[in-house]
């Protein structure tokens, strides 16, 4: 029996009032004029200024620290190390999209015995203003043992690799080990017969990819203001995409009851998954502690490239096996991500996405995990499958051509539907992914033709992620103006805020302007999972239908009141009105039970929670087209086109905002981003000046089609969109670069000293078969 609810059938044309149109978002006026608040700035009374004193080394051993001399700085109030810390619990904890050690969460934070790359936190100070605090840095005196550093993942797994912890030993399938290694865990995940699956193909394809450690690029540097007070509590102002789980961060770390915590997120400045863990709130609290002083504290923007958590570069050997009527038989994949400094890299995400698409009989995938001299890495949309896919989606079209099958059509062949199985061992639901293929195939771009120039391609791909549900709550107040206050907890990185309001105003039958959404504290609404996985809209806009069906249901006992009749004979009708059943003349307004509150039993106020499963998988389907420079390598973006299951668009315009954004950010790491290391093991390049991004004089405007197949566990068929755009476009890039200049480029990023040296090698080939 289906376990999936009854909802109204919202999703059938012309259902929708409110979704699906595009109303301005109710944030937007306050953020073009400068009056939103981030976190930066945030200044309580009496405020002082936190600042960090870094390692200049990749790998050393702290022999000493001595502060006395910043102390004595006219200025400084406080200092503070590891030695400041309580010893806290090897435990294991959820944030965002990835699982975090609190243990190593704190000694990221403030180095204790060991440093572990260039840019790890030593020491830190505050004082009356952040320039005093800077010149007390150079007074901190440090002894380091400078020991070997390893910053490559290949050479990280050796056997005499230098070790990061001497104490930790590789997790084999699952199980302890004696074997101590930078290798945290090896993962498999395995179905059918991969022997015999290899032995029915007609061609087989194998190639090896590396991927840079590159950074989210938000604009907004991470912040923290912190207040411990005389009572014990602590006050967190903070830019995070998850402020319950920087409270409990904050309080595992520290040792301090979580009911003690309230975290107050301020607007965000992009996030893209990386704002998720603490960095500066333990050092900013014990300094506020000393002190009893807010402790403010904001990284440069070479401390954010240095110091904060990246998405990890790693290694992949892809093979797959195809038969001539286009049949993929077989799939193997070797993945070793780069977990940074401390375990805990995308690479089981990478791994369950990286044949996510496909309908694949016999399968294996092995995940390691590995820690390098990095900075710890962490969530960057749709962590761990845009490497994956890179590898994948390459081979598939090496395969395509292969057997000369058009390189869509290979993929509708073997397409995932309802039904599939993963390697992982998930069933799909209902998805979408057939549909974005034939979109992408009937699209007036793939139906063109290729742009004229001898070294113009054209290249395609796709993209796998699960999407999240968990838990949401939302709290909405009736006002007596028949408007809507509505309170949340998801931090707004995307629109959410207009989504969640039109979710109400359409359930509610109000207008878009009626409803007043607000993200608000840790203290004012129940739990949230952070704004990660792409499940705000999903599950959080879950929560705020539920919260309208309960103000809706207690609206019409309140009808029933002022109308003098039995509340069953009340009904609410499209409109947002509420009719007697019994005597249609009998009607009120949303607004005339609204304005009543007060004689018909007290305010108004809907609650909804929820804990949401049935997340709806997002695929998407991306075109491109290049023009190759032959004299320099330089790779031009001409046209791109992103086609996606988007389940149904709430908001079509911020829908086709993030589907553009993801395109934007994957095209900068297909051709040009990436953290470039020196010898000794620091970033050559923390800065927007040497890392490169792409601009949009770099780029044509990205095209979107979007395709709805509703998800049938949300009420109004809504699946994530967020991540899946950032997965296919490195692949489709390097397929189009392939098809302009008859080279495969397998390392990002495709830069134009790289594309120079396939172009030489392609010329070379052909003057050794010339001679």
């Amino acid at each position: 029996m289906s376990t999936t609810p009854a909802y109204p059938d919202f999703t059938s044309d012309g259902k929708f009032k409110v979704i699906g149109t595009r109303p301005i978002r109710h944030d937007g006026e306050d953020k073009v004029t400068g009056r939103a608040v981030y976190g930066a700035d945030v200044r309580p009374a009496d405020v002082l200024y936190g600042k960090l004193l870094r390692s200049p080394h990749a790998h050393a051993l702290i022999k000493r620290i001595d502060t006395s001399k910043a102390m004595q700085l006219e200025g400084v109030r406080a200092v503070a190390t590891a030695e400041d810390l309580v010893e806290t619990v090897d435990k294991l904890s959820e944030i965002g999209e990835t699982r975090v050690n609190i243990r190593e969460i704190a000694a990221n934070s403030l180095a204790s015995g060991k440093v572990l790359y260039k840019g790890h936190a030593v020491a830190a100070v505050a004082a009356i203003s952040p320039h005093i605090a800077e010149e007390a840095l150079e007074l901190i005196e440090v002894e380091y043992e400078v020991l070997p550093h390893v910053v490559d993942v290949l050479d990280a797994m050796k056997d005499d690799a230098p070790l990061l912890d001497e104490n930790r030993t590789t997790r084999e399938l699952g199980e302890k080990t004696d074997r101590k290694s930078n290798i945290a865990s090896h993962n498999r995940q395995e179905m059918g017969d991969i022997d015999a699956g290899f032995a029915q193909a007609d061609e087989i394809v194998e190639h090896e990819f590396r991927t840079a450690t590159v950074h989210q690029g938000y604009i907004e540097p991470h912040n923290t203001t912190v207040l411990w007070k005389r009572d014990g509590s602590i006050t967190v102002w903070v830019s995070t995409q998850g402020a319950f789980q920087i409270r409990e961060q904050v309080s595992e770390v520290l040792q301090v009851p979580i009911g003690k915590v309230k975290v107050i997120p301020c607007e965000i400045g992009g996030g893209f998954g990386g704002k998720f863990s603490i960095y500066m709130e333990p050092a900013a609290a014990v300094m506020s502690h000393k002190t009893g002083h807010p402790v403010k504290m904001v990284m440069s923007r070479a401390e954010v490239f240095q110091g904060s958590g990246p998405a990890p570069g790693g290694y992949i050997k892809c093979r797959m096996g195809i038969k001539r009527d286009g049949t993929i038989v077989a799939a193997q994949a070797y993945l070793a991500y780069e977990a940074g400094a401390f375990p805990g890299s995308a690479v089981g995400a990478g791994a369950a996405c990286i044949f996510g698409p496909y309908n694949i009989p016999n399968v294996r995938i092995d995940a390691y995990d590995v820690v390098v001299n990095k900075p710890k890495s962490t969530a960057y949309r749709a962590p761990g499958a845009p490497n994956a896919a890179h590898a994948s989606e390459s081979v598939i079209d090496a395969l395509a051509r292969r057997i000369g099958m058009d390189p869509l059509q290979v993929r509708r062949q073997n397409a995932a539907h309802e039904g599939t199985r993963r390697a992982d061992g998930t069933v799909y639901k209902k998805i979408g992914y057939e549909q974005t293929i034939d979109a992408a195939r009937n699209s007036e771009h793939y139906r063109s033709a290729k742009p004229a120039g001898e070294f113009v391609g054209r290249g395609v791909a796709s993209g796998f992620w699960f999407n999240g549900g968990g838990q949401s709550s939302a709290n909405i107040h009736v006002q007596s103006d028949g408007t809507v206050s509505l309170e949340e907890g998801s931090a707004d990185i995307g629109g959410s805020r207009a989504a969640m309001a039109m979710i109400v105003a359409e359930t509610l039958g109000l207008s878009v302007n009626q409803v007043k959404p607000a993200v608000v504290d840790t203290d004012s609404i129940g739990y949230h999972d952070g704004t990660g996985g792409s499940r705000v809209t999903y599950a959080t806009g879950h929560a705020c239908y539920l919260a309208a069906e309960d103000t809706k249901a207690k609206m019409v006992a309140r009808a029933a009141k002022q109308l003098e009749v039995d509340e069953g004979d009340v009904e609410w009708v499209e409109g947002g009105q509420f009719v007697s059943r019994s005597d249609a003349t009998k009607k009120l307004t949303f607004a005339e039970v609204a304005a009543q509150q007060g004689s018909t039993g007290g305010p108004i106020e809907g609650t909804g929670s929820i804990s949401a499963s049935g997340a709806g998988n997002a695929f998407g389907t991306h075109i491109v087209d290049v023009d190759v420079d032959p004299d320099t390598g330089k790779v031009e973006i001409l046209r791109y086109t992103a086609v996606q299951d988007v389940g149904k668009a709430i908001h079509p315009s911020y829908v086709e905002g993030q589907i553009q954004g993801g395109a934007v950010q994957g095209i900068g790491w297909a051709l040009m981003e990436g953290y470039f290391y020196n010898a000794d093991g620091g970033m050559a390049n923390p800065t927007f000046l040497d890392y490169r991004m792409p601009t949009a004089l770099d780029l044509p405007m990205i095209e979107t089609i979007l395709v709805e197949v509703p998800n049938p566990a949300s009420p109004h068929g809504i699946r994530g969109v967020g991540e899946v755009p950032l997965v296919p476009p490195m692949a489709a890039v390097a397929n189009a670069i392939n098809d302009a200049i008859g080279e495969r480029l397998f390392d990002l990023p495709m830069s134009p000293d790289r594309v120079m040296a396939a172009i030489l090698h392609k010329k070379a080939s052909y003057g050794e078969a010339a001679g």
